[in-house]
């Protein structure tokens, strides 16, 4: 005997969720892997309605595989230019990887800026347009994702996003072997497990205070001082970032260069960074990983006691 079968509705997403802010971000948040499973990603959130400047990104996320930073901007109403402009000032901010901008109702004038986009930005960046649908069968109701703009290449990249490609297994052996020089050297004693992704992350023992080691754009390679002592306090990161610049002709003198010193006043971190191009990752290898660990030991050197001083220990 056959099964019953359901009549399939499509229906207004908004007889889901009523309201944009209160109810479909909050959802979206703890349903990312819904998203996700749309677009090939494996997403987790990091925060929602993250602060960049004076304005708040619905969804600040990481697709787990690559390390990529995800922002995502939803609305339950047509594309317009403002949430096009949110979408930029966001992307910005945060240095988006992934800017993903969910709407039920896309204009042509929307879809056709975000591919313009694509065409004309770095390979690295990638805007997705996704369509936000529900349907229902008999009284069951659910969304259905549609990805309506992306660059050409992104689902052969985002099935690439894993350590299966040339570069994910570069950066998986970079970081083992970073891990083993930095554990002889006595600047990290730790159980951490190397990744795919272009970043490496070791805490400096105090809350707020991180130092990172990254593979950043445009063939450059960092060792930065992260502080970020997290969502609501953008006021104590930049006071920590000013006490340390306050310092910076002694810091600089001690470290034995210069540092690139980054507020990001329109982020909710900061940043003090050290950078150094490179050319070919692979041939100059032994050299960028010298130079790092060089760096890295340094700026524990330089910044280990002032973070402490921050931080109210004596120790």
């Amino acid at each position: 005997m056959s099964k019953p079968i359901g009549k399939l509705m499509y229906i207004d997403p908004k007889s889901l969720w009523e309201h944009e802010a209160k109810d479909f971000t909050p959802w979206l948040g703890e349903h990312l892997s819904e998203l996700g499973e749309a677009l090939g990603l494996e997403l987790e959130l990091v925060t929602s309605e993250e602060q960049v400047g004076s304005f708040y990104c619905d969804i600040y996320a990481r697709e787990k595989r690559s390390g990529r930073k995800v922002i995502i901007e939803n609305q339950l109403a047509s594309t317009d230019h403002s949430h096009l402009g949110q979408l930029l000032t966001y992307a910005a901010g945060l240095e988006a990887d992934i800017i993903c901008w969910i709407s039920p109702d896309f204009r042509d004038e929307h879809t056709l800026a975000l591919n313009w986009l694509n065409n004309h930005t770095s390979e690295d960046v990638q805007f997705l347009g996704v369509r936000l649908r529900a349907v229902q069968i008999d009284d069951r109701a659910a969304p259905l994702f549609e990805l309506v703009a992306a660059p050409n290449v992104f689902q052969r990249n985002v099935k690439k996003q894993t350590g299966e490609t040339e570069r994910g297994k570069f950066y998986l052996d970079f970081w083992k072997e970073v891990l083993e020089r930095t554990r002889k050297k006595g600047l990290y004693s730790g159980n951490m497990k190397p990744g795919f992704e272009n970043w490496i992350s070791f805490s400096s023992g105090h809350s707020g205070f991180a130092y990172n080691l990254v593979f950043a754009q445009g063939s450059n390679i960092r060792v930065e001082l992260y502080i970020d002592h997290g969502r609501g306090r953008q006021e104590q990161n930049e006071a920590s970032f000013d006490a340390f610049e306050a310092e910076k002709e002694s810091i600089e003198k001690e470290m034995k260069t210069e540092l690139s010193w980054q507020r990001l006043e329109h982020a909710r971190a900061c940043r003090i960074a050290v950078d150094k191009p490179y050319t070919d990752r692979q041939a100059e290898k032994e050299e960028l990983m010298d130079w790092q660990l060089e760096m890295f030991s340094r700026m524990k050197k330089v910044f280990g006691p002032r973070i402490r001083k921050l931080s109210g220990k004596t120790k």
